[in-house]
């Protein structure tokens, strides 16, 4: 149970859960070009057309108008793959003459107006749709738009069964909104408002974003009204149509002293069975509004409402998920903050979005759950980051949707990347930090440059925290360390190799762990591994029983103990002539050993292969005087040693 230890019907879930995460590479059939299923967060996906290539190149069209409110009057059914209706969009127009919209060639547009005039919306690809508003320049205008289809049986939205019924649900991340509404699918224009009338079959609900007005009968049809008051990108809204049973729970905020309601939309046949997890809405909702700022959208409400895609997605004030379980909730609610009150300027900068709600899961883990399950979830995603050796935080290529809602890199890699600036600057910073650019861009979008200047600027070292998040977030790979340390003068030398994954010359700087243990007992200390491929820290302590690296598995590196007996640590090195002699170099081992000069900096300067026919040596003759490392790399083993060269120009 939470507080004590998770439930084993609870633990299976997120067993579930977490390996969909990490070995989320489940490949779609029938298709030349496979998509990745994205991992639990189950984003959608296209083949044919990529969006995020018009809004890099700034698309006029789109961009040139501002969408005030959204009012949609459709017509839904969960037996059937259809929607019609009409939308009322609310639109600010500055001094151009077309305006574009997105949708798909499904949706057949029935007319269109300006208050009562009737105007032509005009096919201009198959997903977009272009309006002339010469006659409106500079000026507020109400387009109603009449439309009707059979949208594309995606995951964007899709009608099918479940034990108990039936459902029709939408999914409009990251492109497919146009794939059932005619909106404008641009992440850099938030609407202020959107109202819903959605009629459906009686014996339905619907669930949708903010609060629920009223509801009407007509005949053998129900009408739900809701409306949402907080600014929304395009693909956080979503609606979810089923027999659903309901129940309801609460939340309080000590700060403000309000009582937030949480909704919960449920199919009947789960109604029982999901009992066990109603605690979890309430804990983890009042964890984040401690930690963070209040919940955002705390007028209005939260809430869940199961669907059949297996994990969950997060739209606004009503997460759409597979089941209630601990992960599924702690991740979609932490995106209430992160995502939702602030979104991604642009799908590059997802781990914005992800990052965050993968942190505020290990977050939940910390103060709710079990110490070993904290452990549990810490060791998943770690090994999940290091499973392979390449991959960016940053994604600057967002044709391919599978590769940049990657769970290893979008998820899991910046999810531990932000526990780690928690070490690096302090619990009680990082709170402030983060609140503090949370509230910066409250209901707007934000860009991982702006996140950076901010972290930065609030960090009292803030040239280390941007060099941080710069590495961490735009350098491919990760570190691997080969270490070795010897007790001398009252103190733990520390030896550190560093080195990429990806086999670049990158290097990372980042807080590290250390747990000495000393008759029974453990001291942890936080040290700072610098971005460099050879380093000793001196550590003032007792001479210890034995040290261990990262032990609780914070850290984003592989850890290689190379004991000081190594034959790769006999190797002496000396200045002679413009040269450095390389001996007493692995006598008697032929393995395959490469020998690499780097300057202070961690620059190479050059590197060769170990001859076992001679002695080694390198050519200093044109290098300037001052500090240099020698590194032996391979067999496992890496080993730097320093040299200083003094009288070159």
């Amino acid at each position: 149970m939470i507080g004590k230890k998770l439930t084993l019907k609870r633990k299976l879930l997120n067993i579930i859960f977490l390996n969909i995460l990490v070995f989320l590479s489940l490949k779609m059939t029938g298709q030349d070009n496979s998509f990745e299923l994205f991992e639990s967060e189950a984003k959608s996906y296209q083949t044919h057309f990529n969006f995020e290539r018009h809004l890099n190149k700034k698309n006029d069209s789109l961009l040139n108008y501002d969408l005030i409110k959204v009012t949609f009057h459709i017509s839904l059914d969960p037996l059937k793959q259809f929607i019609s209706g009409y939308e009322e969009l609310k639109i600010q127009t500055l001094s151009s003459n077309l305006i574009k919209l997105n949708a798909d060639t499904a949706l057949k547009v029935d007319s269109a107006f300006i208050s009562n005039k009737k105007v032509i919306l005009n096919r201009l690809t198959t997903t977009e749709l272009g309006l002339d508003i010469s006659a409106y320049k500079n000026s507020t205008i109400k387009l109603f738009i009449y439309y009707h289809g059979i949208p594309k049986s995606t995951r964007g939205f899709k009608a099918e069964s479940h034990p108990s019924g039936n459902i029709v649900a939408t999914l409009s991340e990251p492109y497919e909104a146009k794939n059932w509404w005619i909106c404008k699918e641009s992440l850099q224009d938030k609407i202020d408002t959107t109202e819903s009338f959605v009629t459906v079959p009686i014996g339905n609900k619907v669930a949708t974003c903010g609060l629920l007005k009223d509801t009407s009968v007509n005949n053998n049809k129900v009408t739900f009204h809701w409306i949402h008051q907080y600014p929304i990108a395009y693909y956080l809204i979503g609606f979810a149509v089923s027999n659903y049973k309901e129940w309801v729970d609460s939340a309080y905020n000590k700060r403000t002293k309000i009582t937030l309601p949480i909704l919960n939309y449920i199919y009947p046949h789960d109604y029982n069975y999901f009992q066990d997890d109603r605690k979890n809405n309430k804990s983890i909702m009042e964890l984040y509004m401690d930690k963070f700022d209040s919940y955002p959208f705390e007028n209005e409400k939260y809430g869940n409402a199961e669907w059949n895609i297996n994990g969950g997605m997060e739209h606004q004030t009503m997460a759409f998920i597979r089941n209630l379980s601990f992960l599924i909730n702690a991740h979609e609610l932490g995106h209430q903050w992160f995502g939702d009150k602030v979104t991604c300027s642009s799908w590059s900068d997802i781990w914005l979005n992800e990052g965050f709600a993968t942190f505020c899961e290990g977050l939940s883990y910390q103060y709710l759950a079990a110490h070993s399950d904290y452990l549990w979830w810490k060791r998943v995603r770690k090994n999940s980051v290091l499973s392979n050796p390449y991959g960016t935080v940053f994604k600057s290529d967002t044709s391919n949707v599978g590769a940049f809602f990657e769970a290893r890199t979008t998820y899991h890699k910046p999810g531990v990347m932000i526990g780690m600036f928690k070490i690096l600057v302090g619990e009680d910073s990082f709170y402030k930090i983060i609140n503090g650019y949370s509230d910066k861009y409250k209901f707007k979008t934000a860009n991982t440059s702006q996140f950076i200047d901010f972290v930065s600027t609030h960090s009292v070292d803030s040239n280390l925290t941007r060099k941080f998040f710069k590495q961490w977030v735009y350098q491919d790979g990760f570190p691997i360390i080969n270490y070795s340390y010897e007790y001398k003068n009252g103190k733990i030398l520390l030896t550190i190799n560093q080195k990429c994954s990806s086999d670049s010359n990158n290097y990372f700087t980042f807080p590290l762990p250390i747990s000495v243990y000393l008759n029974g007992k453990v001291s942890n200390i936080n040290v700072l591994v610098a971005d460099k491929p050879y380093q000793v820290l001196e550590l003032a302590v007792s001479p210890p029983d034995s040290i261990a690296l990262d032990l609780e598995n914070d850290v984003i590196a592989k850890f290689n103990y190379i004991p000081k007996t190594d034959l790769i640590n006999s190797f002496s090195i000396v200045l002679e002539s413009n040269k450095i002699l390389i001996t007493n170099l692995l006598a008697g081992t032929k393995s395959n050993y490469i020998i690499t000069l780097f300057d202070a900096s961690g620059k190479k300067i050059t590197s060769q292969s170990c001859s076992f026919s001679g002695i080694n040596y390198l050519d200093v003759s044109n290098l300037s005087s001052g500090v240099y490392v020698v590194n032996i790399d391979g067999n496992n083993q890496s080993v730097s040693k320093k040299i200083i060269i003094t009288g070159n120009k």
